[in-house]
């Protein structure tokens, strides 16, 4: 209800912290409870609102609150809130700017680990604080640091910085020959990868201007669709590119039966992107394309990470196994700078 919160510490310490800035200050609060499925949004947003009010009571300084309600480009560590708030004072000042260097943001979400100080100290229950942080470009400081001046507060980061992913991906990683060399024509290519492990993109930079037919259950629909699609392609003469995440030798089987039953070879692309890496370019592309592509659900590579069996041309019957390693290729500098950005 209305009254369910209290002050992060008694005594009025963070009622005079926040006087004495002197200034108005912005509250960025992730809020996806308000979209749970069965509640009565009104409702939820109402409670919120009363205590946020109740808050400003207490402080007695104005504040602004934005909290993002759904697991959008606004939700922490992504910077859509700080970019709202940005649009909503230059429609009033179009020469407003912020100085970064003048600005900071406190959060809890520090991914600080279980006894991370003297006194022991919980583990936070993520780290999307410190990362919407760091991808502004602004000072972190934790409750502990601001309203306490606690020192040796840990920097700790639970994921891989997105940059350490281009440095992986730099001049020094390069494609195998065989990727590109068919092994008969026409030809069955099996691509097995990850959700958004870049298997869609690699189809359109490599294999497109080579006429091979795209075949995707997402774009067909209906294995039967699929099924259909390869063997009028390679009934033309054309070769087939199956674009899908195939992680079990079941799923796989399928298709080397119908290139055994066609009589053309059949040769597997394994894309060798961490789970990690892929819920990131899940994100990015999300990013990319402002929201049209949708992302994966969690679900789905929970689903690949249970059923995956590494591709093996001996055990399987494949003509040959390729490995495609993750390199980074971008249409721009905006597209670059957008990977560089935590989003989970």
């Amino acid at each position: 209800d209305a009254n369910d919160w209290k002050m992060w510490a008694p005594e009025g310490v963070v009622e005079k912290k926040l006087r004495s800035l002197e200034k108005p200050f912005v509250i960025f609060s992730n809020q996806k409870g308000l979209s749970r499925k069965n509640k009565d949004r009104k409702h939820l947003e109402q409670e919120l609102l009363d205590r946020v009010s109740g808050f400003g009571e207490a402080v007695g300084v104005p504040f602004l609150f934005v909290g993002a309600a759904q697991d959008d480009l606004y939700r922490k560590p992504r910077v859509g809130m700080w970019d709202l708030v940005l649009g909503m004072f230059r429609e009033r000042a179009p020469s407003f700017d912020i100085d970064s260097e003048q600005c900071f943001f406190v959060g809890d979400a520090a991914g600080r680990p279980s006894g991370w100080c003297d006194g022991g100290g919980t583990a936070d229950f993520s780290c999307s604080d410190r990362k919407f942080a760091k991808n502004l470009k602004i000072d972190f400081l934790t409750p502990d640091q601001y309203f306490l001046e606690r020192k040796n507060v840990p920097d700790m980061i639970s994921a891989a910085l997105p940059l350490e992913y281009l440095a992986q991906s730099g001049d020094s990683v390069s494609l195998q020959p065989d990727l590109f060399e068919a092994i008969g024509k026409p030809e069955i290519v099996l691509f097995c990868g990850r959700p958004a492990s870049g298997k869609t993109s690699f189809y359109k930079n490599n294999f497109k201007q080579r006429g091979y037919v795209h075949v995707n259950k997402d774009t067909l629909k209906t294995s039967a669709k699929c099924f259909k699609a390869i063997n009028e392609a390679l009934k033309s003469g054309h070769s087939v590119v199956v674009d899908e995440t195939c992680p079990s030798v079941e799923s796989r089987r399928q298709y080397i039966e119908e290139a055994n039953r066609l009589s053309v070879p059949i040769r597997c692309l394994y894309f060798d992107a961490s789970r990690e890496l892929c819920e990131h370019l899940n994100r990015f592309r999300n990013a990319v394309t402002e929201t049209s592509r949708k992302t994966v659900p969690a679900i789905a590579y929970n689903m690949f990470e249970k059923k995956f069996v590494l591709p093996s041309m001996q055990k399987e019957g494949f003509a040959l196994v390729s490995t495609v390693p993750f390199i980074a290729s971008f249409d721009s500098e905006k597209h670059r700078n957008l990977f560089k950005l935590y989003y989970i």
